[in-house]
């Protein structure tokens, strides 16, 4: 497992991190041909199944990990924005997601920070009311359909008639976000009743 890890990580985080700060490809081309190993969703798979079952050797609290988690964030937030010239007041047309991208090591360290953050607050969160436990369980069960359907909720509406209205007529990016996050968890939650009330008919037949 670690082994998988490392090579996955070699090959589809730091790889990436060499080419943008100007390393020559052709250095790392026959490295890049391993399209199971360049797949950093492998990457992030292999490391929640890691994180779940063996952990890290950092005995770390909650606050370290909140702390990490939201250094990374802010880090590539100012990050992207330096990247595109925001600070420079030279911003091209083309806009620079790499240091905000899955490909970028801080978006690496906040997803294993995250992780880490969540399971050290677990047993408190155990603790909790059975009204907060099932928003939380609620909330988990739409997360992997608002990862997989939110573009498309984006690429349907964006420019046409329906953005406007699906953003509450805002058009900052920041409540844009929030709306289509927002409406595409709705709409998962929704379809994973319907699917659930289908499924029970047909078995209760």
């Amino acid at each position: 497992m670690e082994y998988a890890i490392a090579l996955t990580l070699f090959c589809s985080i730091l790889i990436p991190a060499a080419k943008a700060i100007g390393i020559n490809e052709k250095y790392f081309s026959p490295l890049l041909s391993w399209p199971l190993f360049a797949s950093s969703a492998l990457l992030y798979f292999l490391l929640g199944y890691y994180l779940e079952n063996y952990g890290l050797p950092l005995h770390w609290n909650a606050p370290a990990w909140a702390a990490t988690f939201l250094g990374s964030v802010t880090l590539m937030f100012l990050g992207g924005l330096c990247w595109n010239g925001f600070f420079q007041n030279s911003m091209g047309v083309e806009y620079q997601n790499y240091l905000v991208g899955i490909s970028s090591p801080l978006c690496v360290i906040s997803a294993v920070s995250l992780f880490m953050l969540c399971k050290a607050l677990e047993p408190s969160l155990q603790r909790g009311s059975d009204r907060m436990k099932s928003i939380i369980r609620k909330v988990s069960s739409v997360s992997l359909g608002v990862y997989m359907f939110h573009l498309l909720l984006v690429n349907l509406t964006l420019g046409g008639p329906f953005e406007r209205i699906l953003t509450f007529g805002q058009y900052h990016p920041f409540i844009k976000a929030i709306a289509v996050y927002l409406l595409t968890g709705i709409a998962v939650y929704a379809g994973k009743w319907c699917i659930s009330k289908v499924k029970r008919a047909l078995l209760s037949k």
